[in-house]
């Protein structure tokens, strides 16, 4: 198997050529109202940190979600891959992607720019030396790991994180090990996973909103939440939203530790990719009940509550990566 590095687009050169080159790469000597260092005006760096395990496919998925998201906010993208092979112990090595993308009306145009560092997982305690030198000054440091161990992140990157805006990591494929990491004061940590259910809460949020407190919380018992196995963490994200809203909802913030939260795996895994959600009432003739599949990107909602019985479909639409990426940058 190839290694990160070469997978990746780009031209390799050395480390220190990197720097040089890109520093003169947009100096074209053309005239006009508009150079192409207009196009190229970052906003922030973005740091897109690989662990051992990731696939060259996921390297380049990756890869190409952080120059669509350059497109539309245009940033430092740098790219750590470990695997290189280091020689005597001390050398990096160094890869430059450049290219310029027009918009649909042609007169748009974006230059990204992704700077890519290979190492050896021995040389993890010389890394924030090497990116501090290729990051943008003055501009906000977003770190987005994709399958870095937490006890590598423990061990090695929390004293570099200090300096960044807002850590960044994909619960459905760290699951829970993040969730126990000690960040920095002051750092944010994003998932994700929970970016993705943007279209999920907006429409939950939409509908159970028009419904009084009252009848919300009055002889609530209990909240279930069961999900395909790939929805895991999506789902354990929606509950939580869920517990943060009914918080506001009672009188008395105690009293929401009388309400019951689960979140399972559905038993029958042949109902595909599929969320449901359930409020349990005192009066089982109660209820407010929620099914969605990713699959067929529809959902329905079921509800018997004192203001009537409704059911309401709903379509929607899954977020693209870049849209997700953004959204757990600025939003979350």
């Amino acid at each position: 198997m190839s290694r990160l590095i070469d997978t990746l687009p780009g031209v390799a050169m050395s480390v220190e050529s990197v720097t040089d080159t890109l520093r003169h790469m947009w100096d074209t000597g053309m005239g006009g109202e508009q150079s192409p260092m207009d196009f190229r005006a970052s906003q922030l760096n973005l740091i897109l940190h690989f662990g051992l395990s990731t696939t060259n496919e996921e390297a380049e998925e990756q890869f190409n979600t952080a120059i669509r998201f350059a497109q539309k906010y245009p940033c430092r993208i740098v790219v750590l891959c470990p695997g290189a092979e280091s020689g005597d112990g001390s050398a990096f090595e160094g890869k430059l992607f450049s290219q310029c993308y027009i918009g649909k009306h042609l007169r748009d145009l974006c230059c990204c720019e992704a700077l890519i560092l290979g190492y050896s997982p021995d040389q993890s305690d010389f890394l924030e030396n090497q990116v501090s030198v290729w990051l943008e000054s003055d501009l906000p440091i977003y770190h987005w790991f994709h399958r870095v161990p937490a006890d590598r992140i423990t061990k090695y990157y929390l004293g570099f994180l200090k300096h960044c805006q807002r850590v960044l990591f994909d619960g459905e494929i760290e699951d829970d090990a993040y969730d126990r990491i000690d960040w920095p004061d002051g750092l944010e940590a994003s998932d994700l996973a929970y970016a993705r259910t943007l279209p999920l809460r907006q429409h939950l949020g939409q509908f159970i909103s028009g419904f009084p407190r009252e009848e919300l919380v009055d002889g609530l018992e209990s909240l279930v939440f069961q999900y395909s196995k790939g929805l895991r963490r999506q789902a354990l994200q929606l509950l939580r939203w869920h517990r943060s809203a009914l918080e506001r909802c009672f009188q008395k913030p105690a009293e929401i530790d009388s309400v019951v939260f689960t979140c399972e795996q559905l038993v029958q895994e042949h109902t595909g990719n599929c969320m449901r959600m359930e409020w349990k009432y005192e009066d089982s003739d109660r209820f407010l009940e929620w099914n969605f599949s990713r699959t067929r990107k529809s959902g329905l909602i079921r509800v018997a509550l004192p203001s009537g019985h409704f059911e309401h479909p709903v379509h929607i639409e899954e977020l693209k990566p870049e849209t997700s990426l953004s959204e757990a940058m600025f939003f979350n």
